[in-house]
């Protein structure tokens, strides 16, 4: 669909723009409710990836103090392994 876009207005191949889709049901309740669950839904989306760049974040600084993976992963409130996983990210 973007390179469709991009095309018929003739932009360059690195252009960048957003896309918003508009959903009409033929009933302004449930068009209200679903617009509602998107919204609701993206901010989910947002507050899960600062939750997990937060984690990841804590993770290393308990780490740079000295704590092992485990009390850091029950400090955190995660497993072990996700924990691992994150130092082994950093």
């Amino acid at each position: 669909m973007r390179e469709a876009i991009a095309l018929a207005q003739d932009l360059p191949d690195a252009a960048h723009f957003d896309m918003c889709w508009v959903f009409e049901t033929g009933d302004p309740d449930i068009n209200r409710q679903a617009s509602e669950l998107r919204d609701r839904r993206q901010e989910v989306a947002h507050a899960s990836h600062q939750l997990a760049a937060n984690t990841a974040e804590l993770v290393k600084r308990l780490r740079e103090l000295g704590f092992s993976v485990r009390d850091a992963a029950t400090i955190a409130g995660i497993s072990r392994a996700r924990a691992g996983q994150l130092i082994a990210l950093d």
